[in-house]
């Protein structure tokens, strides 16, 4: 990767996105950001950045935006609330506009392509022994459309054409750039609102499935380690994003308990259902390999995201 040329970023204003653009520019990489969005609604450190405002449909626009650039990241993408009822809609918006960025970042010479999927991708529920070679089975709009465009990715990795790694992430933590940014139905974040606007955090299960929890500094981590790192040690392209070690809902819970009576003084209810007779959890064994030989290491310390978190929403909904 050149060190004089932009980074470009896709959906750098989103949730992810936002996190990882501040983390490239606080390394002082050059970062140029692709956008829907009206300068009005731009973040105020977004002057640090170059921002295209765009169509992810234009594919002019697309390839005088990868002009220049030595690698992309690509974040843009339906969530997956709004997939379950727009299954059409997440075949265009995660498959079809990834081929026309493909197409793009190809026409115009750029050397590396970070694409992040999810690790829904291999079906659900997430149980068992998940590791990159399996075959995948999505049964979710969202999974199934990111797997057709991590399709199109990595066979024009393996042509040699451009150097990818399609990063299958379980599950990230931690506070968005933005509060304005709406995902505030992930479990962490809504129990972190909770607990700074109600003194109170209500679960909706009993609590005993397990999770990878990503802290999302990690996940900043990972993609310039990635972006980085020689084109060999990418292998086929395929990579689990996640810190190897699962924890239950309700052990979630207990830290934000935890955080929250240090950080905000006082020490929230938790309400939740009682587990079912003979509940237990299917075990779950997310394998970060390939990270780790790629020379990715993530820590499982997720104390500072969630501390940040209830910051982030006393200041703004407490």
């Amino acid at each position: 990767m050149s060190k004089g040329s932009p980074i470009l970023l896709t959906g750098g204003f989103g949730y992810l996105g936002g996190r990882i653009a501040r983390h490239l520019l606080a390394q002082g990489k050059k970062v140029r950001i692709t956008t829907r969005r009206g300068p009005e609604s731009w973040p105020d450190w977004a002057k640090d950045a170059e921002v295209v405002r765009l169509k992810p449909s234009d594919d002019t626009a697309l390839l005088a935006a990868c002009q220049g650039v030595s690698a992309l990241v690509h974040l843009s993408a339906m969530n997956e609330v709004d997939c379950t009822t727009d299954p059409v809609g997440a075949l265009e918006a995660n498959g079809v506009d990834t081929v026309r960025l493909l197409q793009a970042a190809l026409k115009a010479g750029v050397g590396r392509f970070v694409y992040f999927s999810t690790a829904r991708v291999y079906g659900e529920p997430l149980i068992g022994r998940i590791e990159e070679s399996m075959i995948c089975r999505p049964v979710h709009p969202y999974g199934i459309s990111h797997k057709v465009a991590e399709d199109y990715i990595l066979a024009e990795h393996a042509k040699g054409r451009i150097q990818a790694a399609c990063l299958r992430l379980s599950n990230a933590l931690g506070a968005p750039a933005d509060p304005l940014i709406n995902r505030w139905t992930l479990v962490a974040n809504d129990l972190c609102r909770q607990a700074a606007s109600t003194g109170k955090m209500v679960l909706k299960s009993s609590g005993v499935a397990l999770r990878d929890f990503i802290p999302m500094a990690e996940v900043a981590r990972a993609v310039q380690v990635l972006l980085e790192v020689d084109g060999p040690k990418l292998g086929d392209g395929i990579f689990n994003l996640g810190v190897g070690h699962s924890s239950s809902i309700r052990d979630l819970a207990d830290l934000i308990l935890a955080r929250a009576e240090a950080v905000l003084g006082t020490r929230p209810v938790l309400e939740r259902p009682d587990p079912k007779p003979g509940e237990v959890a299917d075990p779950l064994d997310f394998r970060v390999d390939r990270l780790a030989a790629a020379g990715f290491a993530a820590s499982r310390d997720l104390a500072p995201e969630i501390d940040q978190t209830l910051i982030l929403c006393r200041k703004a909904f407490g």
